[in-house]
């Protein structure tokens, strides 16, 4: 009887578990769907450049991201990537994207925005996440204005060169009274200016 009644006890923990499992999958499929509409990027057309850009998750929801925003001054482009994986990077950032979207079309500088954003993590995360970005800002004169944070350094590629500019902050919420500082570059006719995340960097094959 014992032996009977342990394994009923055991079947209903499993039917239990794979119900839980089931329930825990249903809602991660639900996350994604939102997060992939939050994310989904209609890059805008101006007259003097072309943007092209692709995001393919390595699991379900993840904490890179990528948005590309006309604004009073020219366009911007940000890269982000929310240390870690799954659904706290990927709430991370959501809110992320939506505070720079928001700052950038109030007409806020680069160092401003990263600043701003670097102290809503502090002030939220108390230091325990962190992110790195890349935010670039192009005015229709070929000026670019870039913030790098911790990021994969861009590629710009110039009359048959390959140019890593080296400017670089510290990444965002890591610590405390961190300093950001802007660079910029001149960008020509056929220039192209290249930012991934460490998904690139870090890919096993081709």
């Amino acid at each position: 009887i014992a032996t009977e009644a342990a394994a009923l006890v055991e079947n209903a923990h499993l039917a239990a578990a794979e119900e839980a499992a089931r329930r825990y999958q249903q809602e991660l499929a639900i996350a994604a769907s939102i997060q992939q509409r939050l994310m989904a990027v209609n890059i805008p057309e101006v007259p003097f450049a072309q943007v092209r850009g692709r995001n393919l998750s390595c699991r379900q929801i993840g904490g890179d991201f990528y948005d590309v925003i006309r604004t009073d001054s020219g366009l911007a482009v940000v890269v982000t990537d929310v240390c870690g994986k799954g659904i706290s990077a990927a709430l991370l950032a959501s809110i992320l994207q939506g505070m720079v979207y928001s700052q950038l079309t109030s007409r806020m500088l680069p160092q401003s925005i990263v600043s701003a954003v670097d102290g809503f993590l502090q002030q939220k995360t108390l230091g325990e996440s962190y992110a790195t970005l890349v935010l670039a800002m192009l005015r229709p004169d070929g000026e670019l204005e870039y913030v790098n944070c911790g990021h994969v350094r861009p590629l710009l590629i110039s009359q048959g060169k390959v140019i890593r500019p080296e400017a670089a902050n510290l990444p965002i919420g890591l610590i405390p009274g961190a300093q950001f500082e802007s660079a910029c570059l001149r960008m020509a006719p056929g220039d192209r200016l290249i930012l991934v995340t460490d998904g690139v960097t870090e890919a096993f094959n081709r």
